[in-house]
């Protein structure tokens, strides 16, 4: 694990600012930024679990589980440690709630057992909390999880793998409602996959891969599913990936076409890198190669920021089992 921080400053893309230490070393952990939650923590980013020395995909058990929560303060560059807490996090869903609060979902604890509930992170008391009965989400690991009612915060969690092998479901968790209800079933079971909300409001389901756990052989898919609230159905789309792809990017971006942009993943577990990137069309359900845009080499896991002037950055992951450094910008 590496304990640094670097930060981009975008429109000087050579020059970087470094912070060593202040966080704890960890992978498979969660990162959001807080807004509108009327705290004084608006505008940070919180960090919360993964382990400080393997996990998620990198290793079967938790061998250094991280339980505290820290924020990071942009203005100073710095790390400030909230709360410790007994719960832990691998490989979770995280994602940034309309209220300013940061929803956990899925992954594995400390002693590699699923998750059996999602969790709210409140900034508001500093802690993380959850009212809902164990096993509200059936147990799952390397699912997807979006918010799909930026009104309600309303969160569709789609597939992934769990004790039986891989999964079809999907449910939608509202958080601060007591009921986790069933809504629609894959047409294809799917693992490590992306969901992206369209501006239609339906879900984009793209990729993943087959295979029964953590750590066995799947191989990617070239499919792709959307997924309608209305009917709470998905439909199968005729369009098909150019390369399969599972752990790639998926990021809607503000063009004239309301575009998907999907960039690197991998073919398979520890398989090749796909070193292109792809844009799926919603107004004519099309997939298109995007010229120019070589990944060398690409991988699977990077990360990705939509900045505020629309553009996507794309930085780090794996390829072919090692760490990569590299950065883009669509």
């Amino acid at each position: 694990t590496v304990p640094a921080i670097e930060v981009l400053h975008p429109d000087e893309l050579e020059q970087y600012t470094i912070s060593e230490g202040g966080a704890f070393p960890r992978v498979a952990h969660g990162v959001a930024t807080i807004q509108g939650s009327g705290t004084q923590y608006d505008g940070h980013t919180v960090v919360l679990g993964g382990d400080g020395a393997c996990g998620d995909f990198l290793c079967a058990t938790s061998t250094a589980p991280a339980y505290d929560v820290s924020y990071f303060k942009s203005g100073a560059i710095e790390f400030e440690e909230v709360f410790s807490q007994s719960l832990t996090f691998l490989g979770a869903e995280y994602l940034q709630l309309p209220d300013g609060r940061v929803g956990i979902v899925a992954g594995v604890d400390k002693s590699s057992s699923y998750i059996s509930r999602p969790y709210l992170f409140e900034p508001a008391t500093d802690s993380i909390v959850s009212s809902l009965p164990n096993e509200s989400i059936a147990l799952r690991e390397q699912t997807s999880a979006t918010v799909m009612d930026p009104i309600t915060g309303a969160v569709l969690v789609v597939g992934g793998v769990g004790n039986e092998g891989l999964l079809e479901d999907a449910v939608v968790w509202t958080p601060d409602v007591a009921s986790v209800p069933a809504t629609g079933t894959l047409n294809e079971a799917r693992m490590r996959h992306t969901a992206t909300r369209l501006p239609d409001n339906r879900v984009l389901i793209v990729g993943g891969a087959t295979g029964m756990q953590w750590n066995s052989a799947g191989v990617a898919l070239d499919s792709i599913e959307t997924f309608n609230p209305s009917s709470e159905t998905f439909s199968l789309e005729n369009a098909v990936l150019t390369w399969p792809r599972m752990r790639h990017v998926a990021v809607g971006v503000e063009d004239e076409d309301n575009s998907v942009l999907l960039c690197g993943g991998a073919t398979a577990l520890d398989g090749p890198p796909v070193s292109a990137c792809e844009r799926y069309q919603p107004g004519d359900a099309s997939i298109s190669i995007l010229d120019g845009a070589p990944l060398a080499p690409g991988g699977e896991g990077m990360g990705h920021v939509v900045l505020a002037d629309g553009r996507v950055l794309l930085f780090g992951g794996l390829a072919d089992g090692a760490p990569l450094d590299d950065i883009y910008l669509y």
